[in-house]
């Protein structure tokens, strides 16, 4: 018979306990509060989402585990893409980087046509006669 009150060991994974670091300090940085991030997926992802449920995200202690399709909503609370990144594969990852590269470079193009000093034209007017 097995005693359900047998403490349930939590498997420590080197990729969950990864994900959870992440998401701490993505949040962290944001300077949002958890609680303030779980009302604003909640209306993002038209489900309720507690201050409870993201500690339980962030602790290694707890079993809980993010679900991928709120991903993007958090990324979009906190204003940061580095979840949705990390959850990318190499290959995503390097053509997102490449393209990031191509638009730097464009704008960095454009803004320097923009900027260049035009020509100096002759002023219209008379012009001396020949004599």
């Amino acid at each position: 018979m097995v005693n359900l009150r047998q403490r349930i060991t939590i498997v420590k994974d080197p990729l969950e306990a990864a994900l959870r670091k992440l998401l701490k300090g993505l949040i962290r940085q944001s300077r949002k509060s958890r609680a303030n991030i779980a009302d604003e997926m909640s209306l993002r992802v038209e489900r309720t989402i507690s201050k409870r449920m993201v500690d339980d995200w962030i602790s290694p202690k707890q079993r809980a585990r993010f679900p991928a399709a709120f991903i993007e909503a958090f990324c979009e609370v906190i204003g940061d893409d580095t979840l949705q990144r990390h959850v990318m594969g190499a290959r995503l990852r390097g053509i997102a980087e490449l393209r990031e590269q191509q638009l730097t470079w464009l704008a960095d193009s454009l803004r320097a046509e923009l900027l260049k000093p035009k020509p100096q034209r002759k002023p219209k007017g008379k012009r001396p006669r020949k004599s």
